[in-house]
């Protein structure tokens, strides 16, 4: 199940990924977002910042050095003021 979450334009969206032993994030998202920290603002939000915000949380296996990963999606919709 996909989170949804409204905010009014000029708004900050705050964007938390919380994956307990991740060393690392890669975010993507509407109006070509993307970024790899994992607690990310986007200030003044406007109704071309809707959409669906996904991260992917890394991690290293300590005992085999493989690679796994962790998805997550959020729905955000930005109705502007009237």
């Amino acid at each position: 199940i996909t989170p949804f979450y409204t905010l009014c334009q000029n708004s900050n969206l705050a964007l938390t990924a919380n994956a307990v032993g991740a060393t690392s994030y890669s975010w993507t998202g509407p109006n070509n977002f993307t970024t790899t920290l994992p607690n990310p603002v986007i200030s003044n939000v406007n109704p071309i910042h809707s959409g669906d915000y996904s991260v992917t949380a890394y991690y290293v296996s300590p005992i085999t050095t493989l690679v796994c990963t962790s998805n997550a999606v959020s729905n955000v919709s930005v109705v502007p003021r009237n």
